[in-house]
């Protein structure tokens, strides 16, 4: 390494006792940014989930109708889902036959959807 270049130095966070009278309200209110944020992109991100669930399920429920075909073909699903998709969880063939479930126990889409959005009316039937 160059001796006439150094290494980048990061200032360390000052004391509290330092800090202006006002940061504890800066920090609270970015706090309170940040749970928001983090809250809406959870919620965001299951109702995707149960959607997607609901969706799976009733593929699966259809084709087993329309087929007649049993519960081997959802362990090869399984497999296959884990390969194609490595890293994901929740693949399982327990799993997708909760989905299966899912899908027969709430066969209008209109209801899961209501559900996925999030409707006051869905709310209260769940």
């Amino acid at each position: 390494m160059d001796e006439t270049k150094t290494a980048p130095r990061f200032e360390s966070a000052p004391a509290r006792s330092s800090l202006p009278d006002w940061y504890p309200d800066l920090l609270d209110r970015i706090s309170a940014h940040v749970a928001t944020g983090h809250r809406r992109a959870v919620t965001a991100a299951n109702k995707e989930r149960l959607g997607s669930y609901w969706s799976i399920g009733k593929e699966i429920l259809d084709r087993q109708q329309a087929e007649g075909w049993g519960s081997r073909v959802i362990y090869r699903l399984s497999t296959d889902l884990k390969s194609r998709f490595s890293g994901a969880k929740g693949y399982s063939p327990r799993n997708l036959k909760y989905m299966r479930t899912f899908a027969a126990a709430w066969p209008d889409p209109s209801f899961v959807q209501q559900a996925v959005l999030g409707t006051s009316s869905t709310r209260s039937r769940l």
